[in-house]
């Protein structure tokens, strides 16, 4: 336990401790900002809606390394501060505690607390990241196994149509396609070196219609380079995993990549309402596998459904109170900052004010 509390004493450890506790309010102003946003763009595209998403995402991992650089830059800071002042000890001082000296204010006590459960916290932090990392390489795994077991070429027929819809949606490097004995649905793996897995039990109820709007679908996630942002959830959610808005904002960046891609097989195939029976046909052979693997069965089906065959709420209401919302949190959160920055300020200059007193 001596050796735990020393480790997490050292400045960059203690800088990490807070940057996690401070995180959970951080993350969950982001979440409800883009609850806001994508109320207000409830009638937009869903390219608006997935790039407001990505955008929360980005957020949700820049917060944490800009509060860690300014955490970390006040404590040497401050270590250099305090370190730099010379304090004459008399040998024959007395150190005596007054019973009637006002306890500190609760902001302090609080932080005190803090810092005693922070080796606590620290521990349970990197046993989480250790378990979701594992997930996450094993994943990676079952995804390498996916493209390089149990697969065969396709018939020329549906080559042919694969690759001309590559070229009509202007995709310029080489994507094979391959048949698969242990996927269910047409499924997507690899970023550098894509791979588009397809079962061959999966297409015979299906139309050449249904089958060229399925395979604009999972290229369209190529095109896209959806496979790599995947991943880089995954990593998140590994870093992040304790915090729920990690969870939520991944999963409306999974729901809406989905609907990118639906508009764009609706846009190259045709017919809406078949490919809606596609997507439900598929939906009945949902495959279970690693969720940065992108299948034509993803997100939720029956909002693709709707949003596929134009089906909208009423949205003002929403739409004003999500405004609502967002000017009430972004306020509260702004004097938060301002208090704490400020009572960070005083403190400081309090501290450094007692030590350079006593020198004196």
């Amino acid at each position: 336990m001596t050796t735990l509390m020393e480790f997490t004493g050292h400045p960059l450890v203690h800088a990490l401790g807070w940057t996690l506790l401070h995180f959970c309010w951080q993350g969950a102003l982001i979440a409800v900002v883009l609850w806001s946003v994508l109320k207000v763009l409830s009638e937009r595209s869903s390219q608006a809606r997935y790039g407001a998403a990505c955008v929360a995402l980005v957020l949700l991992i820049a917060m944490p390394s800009i509060t860690f650089a300014r955490i970390a830059s006040a404590a040497y800071k401050a270590r250099a501060e305090i370190s730099g002042l010379s304090i004459p000890i008399d040998p024959g001082l007395i150190l005596q505690v007054v019973a009637s000296e006002p306890t500190a204010p609760w902001p302090v006590r609080m932080a005190m607390a803090m810092d005693h459960c922070m080796p606590w916290l620290l521990a349970v932090w990197f046993a989480g990241v250790i378990f979701f990392v594992a997930r996450l390489n094993f994943g990676l795994l079952v995804a390498h196994r996916l493209k390089t077991t149990g697969t065969d070429a396709p018939p020329t027929e549906l080559l042919q149509v694969f690759d001309a819809l590559r070229v009509r949606l202007g995709i310029t490097r080489a994507v094979r396609l391959l048949h698969s004995a242990r996927v269910q649905v047409p499924t997507v793996i690899g970023w550098l070196r894509p791979v588009v897995l397809i079962p061959a039990s999966c297409l015979t109820g299906l139309s050449m219609e249904q089958i060229e709007a399925i395979f604009c679908h999972e290229l369209a996630h190529v095109r896209r380079h959806d496979y790599l942002v995947s991943v880089c959830q995954s990593v998140a959610e590994s870093l992040l995993f304790y915090h729920p808005a990690v969870w939520w904002v991944s999963k409306q960046i999974r729901r809406e990549r989905e609907c990118c891609c639906d508009e764009v097989a609706v846009s190259h195939g045709g017919d809406v309402l078949a490919y809606a029976k596609a997507l439900s046909y598929l939906e009945e052979r949902r495959a279970s596998v690693p969720e940065f693997v992108l299948g034509a069965n993803g997100g939720v089906l029956t909002m693709r459904i709707k949003r596929l065959l134009g089906c909208k709420e009423n949205a003002a209401a929403s739409q004003f109170a999500a405004f609502t919302v967002l000017v009430v949190l972004l306020a509260v959160a702004g004097s938060y900052v301002v208090t704490v920055a400020r009572a960070q300020q005083n403190q400081f200059a309090l501290q450094t004010g007692q030590f350079r007193s006593e020198e004196r």
